[in-house]
């Protein structure tokens, strides 16, 4: 009978000391798996912030390059006669103040445009003939005057000569009244020393 008892009592602490294994087992185990609600939000964030991406930035487009007072116009005239480049350089006029690109190509349709910064923009021109300079022989103040024209048709004012018109016949008059052409220094050379003889 004693070793009854001795058995029933090794068995009730074994079943004891087991269930107390077990319970202190789950209790561990249920801690660390379990999140107290502060936990669970921050790994909720932590998780969202990781999968969410910022949308991108939109950036602006920039500002088109314009026309402002200090710009530097350069004006290119190609004449394809004898391939040679003439350029002249000035201020913009008061009306291509501000403009862009585009709408600077709509005033100068006939002009390609070779180079558009606001420091700098240059136009250029073909002209099918050669670069000759031209001149036209005409009348100012009653002598003979010698005026230039560009490839743009600007006609300026070169020279007075000392020859009056009266010297001459009223047919020479006439044509010096209405422009006579020439083409070139050295036919306006000729055409004055014929006049001056």
């Amino acid at each position: 009978m004693k070793t009854r008892n001795f058995a029933l009592i090794v068995a009730g602490l074994g079943a004891t000391v087991c269930g107390l294994g077990v319970f202190i087992g789950y209790t561990l185990f249920s801690s660390s798996v379990a999140e107290s609600p502060e936990q669970s939000n921050t790994r909720q964030a932590t998780v969202a912030s990781a999968s969410v991406t910022p949308a991108p930035t939109p950036t602006a487009a920039p500002e088109p390059a314009r026309i402002t007072a200090s710009t530097k116009i350069i004006y290119e005239y190609y004449y394809q006669g004898d391939d040679r480049l003439e350029t002249s350089a000035e201020d913009p006029p008061y009306f291509l103040l501000n403009l862009t690109e585009d709408k600077l190509q709509e005033q100068f349709f006939e002009w390609k445009i070779m180079e558009f910064t606001s420091a700098r923009v240059v136009l250029r021109k073909t002209i099918p003939g050669s670069s000759a300079k031209n001149y036209i022989l005409g009348v100012k103040d009653e002598y003979i005057a010698v005026f230039s024209t560009s490839g743009a048709g600007k006609v300026t004012l070169e020279e007075m000569t000392e020859m009056p018109i009266y010297a001459l016949s009223t047919e020479e008059q006439k044509r010096l009244m209405e422009g006579i052409k020439v083409e070139g220094e050295d036919k306006l050379a000729k055409v004055l020393e014929d006049y001056g003889s």
